[in-house]
């Protein structure tokens, strides 16, 4: 094999099935919004430009294909001498090539994981996707099995996915980080990090379907409910307990991520007709909100991004952003939250 395996463009041949069509996505127009500064914020510039407002999603595609090698935890799959292109991360020209395999995978497999599934940690927008077209195919293929990095073996919101979309442990074959061969592999295409396919915020309705609402929503005298989501402390903004008062103050019941189950958390925000949310990974759970909820996230003023904007917009939300101040160390303040 050379020193270095060239990157093909997309999912190379093999029978391709399209999961969900292209589409032109239309960020819905924020319903709150403070001022972003380009010159502190990393990607500001990015949100202000007019064409920020809307983007292309490319088709999601499986593709079945035959004597392949999987690098490894990086989920870069090796297929007739190159590196499929929707397998590594974008801008990828070429991948170290393997000097030896250390497994052989003879059953059909599916690759539940691809590029910047470590950077994913609740796994919506990269492998939850994988998951759910997975349950589908095993319907019809029972013996199909799935292939996960084994560095995710204890994360609890896998476990809690698999169980929910009825995923057998002994369905999932766990990855070292070194080349596995596998005589046929199905493989999903690539989706976008920043500019979310609508076919992830399927996936997260799919799951969400199969967890209960914690009541019925719009019960007579009732009033809506409201949920802030705390997430952990590294992502709170330095005054989060004045945040945490006035919300709840003004209605909003207090749930922390951090010590509540995946389904707990989907009945909760199942039923929640709004959710202010600080900036962070489990953020990317308001795709679990019924369609026309709202949402606003907190964020410092170093980094607004477009992800939650485009997954809000793919699941059918109402979306706002609140840029705070500044604090000590990297973390900001909310102090405008009064405007609310």
């Amino acid at each position: 094999l050379p020193a270095a395996l060239p990157v093909s463009a997309g999912l190379g041949g093999g029978a391709v099935t399209e999961l969900h069509p292209a589409a032109a996505v239309v960020r819905v127009a924020p319903f709150f919004a403070t001022a972003i500064d380009p010159a502190i914020a990393r990607h500001g510039a990015e949100l202000l430009r007019a064409e920020s407002g809307r983007y292309s999603a490319p088709a999601s595609t499986l593709a079945r294909l035959v004597t392949v090698v999987v690098l490894g935890h990086g989920g870069a799959v090796l297929h007739e001498s190159g590196v499929l292109g929707d397998t590594v991360p974008p801008g990828t020209a070429t991948w170290p090539a393997p000097t030896s395999v250390a497994r052989r995978i003879e059953a059909a497999a599916m690759l539940g994981f691809g590029p910047g599934w470590a950077a994913d940690p609740h796994g919506l927008t990269g492998v939850l996707p994988r998951l759910v077209a997975f349950a589908h195919l095993r319907r019809h293929e029972p013996d199909l099995e799935l292939l996960l990095p084994d560095a995710l073996a204890t994360a609890p919101w896998l476990r809690e996915m698999l169980a929910l979309l009825g995923i057998a442990a002994d369905a999932v074959a766990w990855l070292a980080d070194a080349p596995v061969a596998c005589a046929r592999l199905a493989v999903t295409s690539r989706f976008p990090a920043e500019e979310v396919a609508p076919f992830a915020a399927g996936a997260a309705r799919a799951l969400a379907a199969l967890v209960p609402l914690a009541r019925a929503p719009d019960q007579a005298g009732d009033q809506a409910r409201l949920v802030y989501l705390r997430p952990d402390a590294a992502h709170m903004p330095a005054n989060a307990a004045a945040v945490e008062a006035l919300l709840t103050a003004r209605g909003f019941s207090v749930l922390d991520a951090g010590r509540t189950g995946l389904a707990a958390r989907i009945a909760a925000l199942r039923g929640a007709a709004a959710v202010v949310a600080p900036q962070a990974p489990v953020l990317a759970e308001l795709a679990f909100c019924q369609p026309g909820a709202a949402v606003q996230e907190l964020v410092g003023p170093a980094d607004p991004r477009k992800l939650f904007w485009s997954l809000a917009s793919c699941a059918g939300l109402r979306y706002g952003y609140l840029v705070g101040g500044a604090a000590q160390g990297s973390s900001y303040t909310n102090r405008p939250i009064r405007r609310l």
